[in-house]
């Protein structure tokens, strides 16, 4: 009976691990000004259950995040954000497939809306605008 149980449970285990499967989705998150705030970002989501790699672009301020849709989802990620850092986001792709929806872009003065003057006077010489080629990746 012992023997039967370790069986059904490595079997259970096997299935839950195959079943698992590799998500990619990429957010727009306007808070996410500065490479300071890309470092804020990458300490709530590194952390996070399930995700495996994360890659950022300052300048756009969109962070792509690869996860195991059995350990977390978007929701989530998102809600860390949130929670951690007071950062809304938007989804701009899921898996390769783009969200037509409402990405607002750059306003007439080349900010993405939502930047604040108040975060650039405090960290000026990290602002995207003044370091337009931030751009990184890290994998766990």
């Amino acid at each position: 009976m012992k023997k039967l149980f370790s069986t059904l449970s490595l079997l259970a285990i096997f299935c839950v691990a195959v079943l698992a499967e590799k998500q990619v989705v990429a957010l727009y998150v306007p808070g996410m000004e500065c490479n300071n705030c890309k470092e804020k970002v990458n300490n709530v989501l590194a952390f996070e259950k399930g995700v495996r790699k994360l890659s950022y672009d300052v300048e756009k301020r969109t962070v792509t995040i690869t996860f195991e849709d059995t350990k977390t989802n978007v929701e989530t990620l998102q809600n860390s954000l949130v929670k951690y850092l007071n950062y809304n986001s938007e989804v701009l792709s899921l898996n390769g497939v783009e969200n037509n929806g409402n990405h607002k872009g750059h306003d007439k003065n080349g900010k993405h809306e939502g930047c604040t003057e108040d975060h650039h006077n405090q960290c000026p010489s990290t602002c995207p605008s003044k370091n337009p080629k931030s751009t990184s990746t890290s994998e766990k």
